[in-house]
């Protein structure tokens, strides 16, 4: 259900993109981040121009619902790996999908150019270095799951220093929380979601630290869902983006990429397919 509109100017590093943008209840695309951003005069003309990347190869993360996934048939999904497959069909560029790869191997094989573009991330000061970064189209909300009878312990995040925490190998947990509480926590990286969150339930730490969704449906999962429960605050609601090689044969995509997103956006298609992907979705707020 829509909740009004407005306009605002995202200022993130490396671009400064003026968006007008549609507010929603779910957390993904509550962001002012979400909308429509056109910085083109002719956003709809971005598959005519000549180029030389004919295909692009595309992985990301195995277990990032509700944005990137693997299904049943270990095929790629999720809402950031359905865009992709519309944007590349629109730009007449052939996407192919690589093989179920540990996330930190998918990061190092887009590094070094093995792979074109990443289904979806969070942007930070590190990563940018060393990838480029579409302009968003979604967006997550990130939270810190603690024990049930931990809840009233951490009523706000400066409640929180001291502690110590976990969160996948690899993974950023957005600029909020690089900026302003990794510094006061230890943070500590297991090699599986599975031992991050009995970590959490044994007390061997006081939080881990994941989208919203995506904690909720993986405690689900592994049957937590009584035992953990996110804390009532966000971080922060983080823009989700494409990462793009920058060392690849297709490093010179992301003006077209860019452009292709806002068309999307504006036609309304990257809405549909965030609805579609998480009608059936049951929160906690």
């Amino acid at each position: 259900m829509l909740l009004g509109a407005m306009t605002r100017i995202l200022q993130t590093e490396g671009f400064t993109v003026e968006s007008k943008f549609k507010l929603l209840k779910k957390p993904w695309f509550s962001s002012a981040v979400i909308a429509s951003v056109f910085l083109l005069s002719a956003p709809t003309s971005f598959a005519a121009e000549e180029h030389s990347c004919k295909s692009v190869k595309i992985n990301g993360s195995s277990r990032w619902y509700p944005f990137s996934y693997r299904d049943s048939s270990n095929n790629l999904t999720g809402i950031a790996y359905q865009v992709a497959e519309t944007l590349f069909k629109r730009l007449k560029i052939d996407l192919t999908v690589d093989e179920p790869q540990p996330w930190k191997r998918t990061i190092m094989g887009l590094k070094y150019g093995r792979l074109d573009i990443l289904s979806g991330a969070y942007w930070d000061v590190q990563r940018a270095e060393n990838y480029d970064f579409s302009i968003p189209f979604s967006s997550d909300e990130v939270r810190l799951f603690v024990r049930n009878d931990s809840l009233v312990k951490y009523p706000d995040l400066i409640a929180l220093r001291g502690t110590t925490g976990s969160k996948p190998i690899g993974i950023s947990l957005g600029r909020v929380f690089e900026e302003n509480l990794k510094s006061h926590v230890k943070v500590i990286e297991p090699v599986s979601y599975e031992s991050m969150i009995k970590m959490v339930y044994l007390g061997r730490v006081e939080w881990f630290g994941l989208g919203l969704y995506n904690g909720q449906k993986l405690l689900k999962d592994l049957g937590y869902e009584d035992e953990i429960s996110p804390l009532p605050y966000s971080i922060e609601t983080t823009p989700v983006h494409f990462m793009l090689s920058k060392n690849s044969n297709c490093s010179s995509l992301l003006k077209r990429v860019n452009a292709g997103l806002e068309a999307l956006i504006k036609e309304g298609v990257i809405e549909e397919i965030i609805e579609k992907e998480t009608q059936n979705l049951i929160l906690i707020n």
